[in-house]
């Protein structure tokens, strides 16, 4: 009688091991139609035929369809917008059946092969798959944070593929869709793939023949406003990932400030940009523009012949990578006082500030004596000069900063010769020795071990110093 009960036993733990296999793996499919517009869209017949295969189609949409939208009764409408009478978890899940997987569609697209797609879904239980609508393409998508950078690039024929550029849908676990931060943000798939690109999920690329077009009938007035809106959500989700560079075979797309707007990052206290408090570098269109002010400035006063050179942050820049230090927010260059007179520009900003003919503004600094030059009346990137003076062989000037380790009195033989160094695209004058200069400046080691400008505030923390890259792998504009 024992062995009886003891084998019931090991045939129910058996049947409900089965049963959860079986209820692990067994696959249904929720389409999902989240990339379409109000004022022109096929949600209604795509749904339609969508509810004829499935038992449950989700439109997503981030307001109230207007013109309302009629769906069939299995389609489902999920709101992405607040609502104040719904709570969040509510307002999350509404709409939402338990299913093994999500299949996200574009508009104006129908399945071709419920059955083969099931099918396809069990061979790739946990995977995510590009179904192909017409002419599609592997990418690889970085997303560099703290560059403030999001590159494309073709993938490797072979190789691993983050992206799929071409219209397509998109298979994917349920689980995999909520491990996202914005599962159902616009414009889609390409938002689901920066997010997967940087979880490092990659997508397979399956043959093309479960999905086919549907017939489209728009005026060219609606083709031209969807590319619009399609932007304008580009744009937008842009500005969601705080990305101010876009590269696409290696050509960089600015989306950040420009000389007509304010740059984008406050006024600094304890000498630590924002940025830095965020994980992040300086802001890659700030650092265009300070390229570009520093070039102006430094063959301006080459042209009125003062003695010059790069001073601080900018010289330590000079000296390790040719270019301004990656999260550095001005230029410094120091000259000679005596030679302020003879620099228009300079001699002129003395009584009041003025605006060049390439409408950068130089001025006196409210800070001190010395003067800044911004990149435009509204966005104030600038660089600062520093007027010096011999006092018996030594360096001197009349404002210093106590928290500017490296503001300090140096020797004259430093400056005698200048001697030039590659920066930001042109050779500029710096001081004799100029490694030795810094060190006298920051302390040994300062060239070899990078630091942020007040680690007692804010420290650069890498397990190695080649952790550090100081090269912007996209400084094309040099």
């Amino acid at each position: 009688m024992i062995w009886k009960l003891a084998l019931l036993g090991i045939i129910a733990k058996v049947s409900l091991l089965l049963f959860w296999t079986y209820w692990r793996t067994r696959v249904s499919i929720i389409p999902v139609l989240v990339e379409f517009e109000h004022f022109a869209n096929d949600v209604a017949n795509t749904s339609g035929a969508l509810a004829d295969q499935f038992p449950s189609v989700l439109v997503v949409s981030d307001t109230l369809p207007y013109p309302p939208v009629q769906l069939p009764a299995a389609a489902r409408l999920h709101l992405t917008a607040p609502d104040i009478d719904v709570p969040l978890l509510e307002r999350v899940h509404r709409g939402l059946t338990p299913s093994s997987h999500v299949l996200v569609l574009p508009d104006f697209v129908r399945v071709s092969d419920a059955g083969r797609l099931a099918a396809l879904a069990t061979a790739q239980l946990s995977a995510m798959v590009a179904l192909p609508v017409g002419a599609v393409q592997c990418e690889r998508v970085r997303l560099d944070v703290r560059r403030w950078t999001l590159e494309y690039s073709p993938a490797a024929e072979g190789g691993p593929c983050d992206a799929v550029s071409g219209r397509h849908g998109l298979l994917l676990p349920t689980a995999l869709l909520w491990r996202l931060a914005e599962p159902f943000c616009r414009p889609a798939p390409e938002c689901l793939y920066v997010q997967t690109a940087r979880a490092r999920l990659p997508v397979v690329l399956s043959p093309s023949g479960l999905l086919a077009p549907a017939p489209v009938e728009l005026t060219q007035r609606q083709r031209q406003k969807l590319r619009q809106y399609r932007e304008h959500r580009w744009d937008a989700l842009l500005r969601l990932l705080e990305v101010r560079r876009v590269v696409r075979a290696g050509r960089s797309q600015w989306h950040g400030c420009t000389r007509d707007s304010a740059r984008c990052f406050p006024s600094l206290v304890d000498d630590t940009p924002d940025y830095l408090h965020r994980g992040r570098w300086t802001p890659p269109c700030c650092l265009r523009h300070l390229r570009h002010t520093a070039r102006h400035v430094l063959r301006a006063l080459t042209v009125c012949g003062a003695r010059h050179w790069l001073e601080g942050g900018s010289l330590l820049g000079a000296v390790r990578s040719g270019d301004i230090i990656p999260w550095d927010s001005d230029v410094d260059v120091g000259m000679y006082l005596d030679d302020v007179p003879g620099c228009a520009p300079l001699r002129d900003a003395v009584k009041r500030p003025v605006v060049d003919e390439q409408g950068f503004v130089w001025e006196k600094a409210p800070e001190g004596r010395f003067f800044r030059v911004q990149f435009s009346a509204q966005n104030r990137i600038h660089v600062d000069i520093f007027p010096f003076y011999s006092r018996n062989g030594t360096m001197t000037k009349d404002t210093w900063f106590a928290t500017h380790r490296q503001d300090c009195e140096f020797p004259e033989h430093y400056l005698t010769p200048l001697e030039t160094l590659p920066f930001v695209g042109v050779n500029a004058s710096v001081p004799n020795r100029a490694r030795q200069f810094l060190e006298l400046k920051f302390g040994p080691g300062v060239v070899e071990n990078p630091q942020y400008p007040q680690p007692s505030v804010l420290a650069l923390r890498a397990e190695r110093p080649g952790d550090v890259d100081m090269n912007d792998p996209w400084r094309d504009e040099l």
